[in-house]
């Protein structure tokens, strides 16, 4: 999370993270991108990755593109948040 908060010092627009909950506990990976979305809010583009996230972490994500082999886009959605159908209780 460090390595994280020294490039958001940076002040940048553009933001790419490569698995920034990789590591994290459940409650710290959640601050994680809840921050990522409040900076979003302020126009600030995050592009991260990120492998198997909560339903609550999954819910703050307001652009969402699923590749399949050989980088082929399998799924892609934008806002406002819509649960897929395999999702659905």
């Amino acid at each position: 999370m460090i390595s994280i908060a020294m490039e958001l010092m940076k002040e940048a627009e553009l933001f790419f993270l490569d698995e920034p909950t990789s590591g994290l506990d459940s409650a710290s990976s959640l601050l994680v991108i809840t921050f990522l979305h409040f900076l979003a809010s302020k126009r600030v583009t995050a592009c991260a990755t990120i492998n198997q996230p909560r339903i609550e972490i999954f819910k703050l994500i307001d652009r969402l593109l699923l590749l399949a082999p050989g980088g082929r886009v399998a799924y892609f959605i934008c806002t406002p948040y819509r649960k897929p159908a395999a999702l659905l209780p």
